[in-house]
């Protein structure tokens, strides 16, 4: 019976070491997370960033960095967690660092199209140092209601394709040629936005009115509508949306003209009604 005893307490003592007393099975303690900045790893980081640029994360965003080297200007973009959306954010300005050179500059809410107001899923910067043709490294800052957020960034490589058109959602349109009938209609600026390439079909003129029979009416008469660039009589099957608003024109190459006017002196573009014979 003796034995029997000690057997019994044997296996008692075999079966509690099994369920683990040690103290390698006690919980660890939650680490402290700062709040200011994420150690998360970037889950997104193969995703294709809609602007070709490089991507952090600001807490539960996305922050999408460009370059535009010959216009010296950053643009970062806040995007959704999965990238395929414009995320805005209830601030006026981020503040970027930027390792080598050695400098910050603050980046300026410019919301875009669908933006609520008082909210900016993007900001813009001019900088002597971004015309460098070089890959840019540094952190990206920001406090929203009240809590920071930092991200660090770091170019793989540099990106010719920068400040691509984007659809309502944040996601590129198209890549174009510089230069190119495609970059002219397919690429915004100026008062030329990405709402008016979606307007006007994600196409070039060529392509939205191939065979369209033009003439040009010289003698345009009281009430008329004019072509803003010949001031001959308009063509109202030949359209075009910049603005937000519709233009008509005589022929395909006033048409380009017209965007292209639009993009880099728009202070020169009148509103629709101006076009008109008196």
């Amino acid at each position: 019976m003796k034995n029997l005893k000690l057997l019994s307490l044997g296996v008692l003592l075999i079966g509690l070491s099994a369920l683990g007393c040690s103290k390698s099975a006690d919980v660890a303690k939650p680490s402290d997370k700062k709040a200011e900045k994420s150690t998360k790893k970037d889950d997104h980081e193969h995703a294709e960033p809609p602007h070709g640029g490089t991507t952090t994360e600001l807490g539960k965003s996305h922050a999408e960095f460009v370059v535009d080297h010959g216009k010296k200007q950053a643009t970062v973009y806040i995007l959704s967690e999965d990238l395929k959306k414009n995320e805005p954010i209830s601030a006026t300005k981020l503040l970027l660092s930027i390792k080598t050179p050695t400098f910050q500059t603050d980046l300026i809410a410019a919301p875009q199209d669908g933006d609520p107001k008082g909210k900016s899923s993007r900001f813009v910067a001019t900088h002597d140092n971004f015309a460098k043709e070089q890959k840019f490294e540094g952190t990206i800052s920001v406090e929203i209601d009240g809590k920071p957020y930092l991200g660090d960034f770091k170019e793989a490589e540099h990106n010719e394709k920068t400040m691509k058109p984007v659809d309502d959602h944040g996601r590129a349109v198209v890549v174009a040629p510089a230069g190119s009938e495609a970059d002219v209609y397919l690429t915004p600026g100026g008062i030329y936005t990405a709402a008016d390439i979606k307007a006007n079909g994600n196409t070039t003129v060529s392509a939205k009115y191939k065979g369209l029979k033009v003439s040009h009416d010289i003698k345009p008469i009281a009430g008329d509508k004019l072509c803003p660039i010949t001031l001959t009589k308009a063509n109202a099957n030949l359209t075009w949306v910049i603005g937000g608003k519709k233009y008509e024109f005589c022929c395909p190459p006033c048409v380009e003209e017209f965007v292209t006017l639009a993009k880099t002196t728009p202070n020169e573009v009148k509103a629709p009604e101006t076009y008109i014979m008196k």
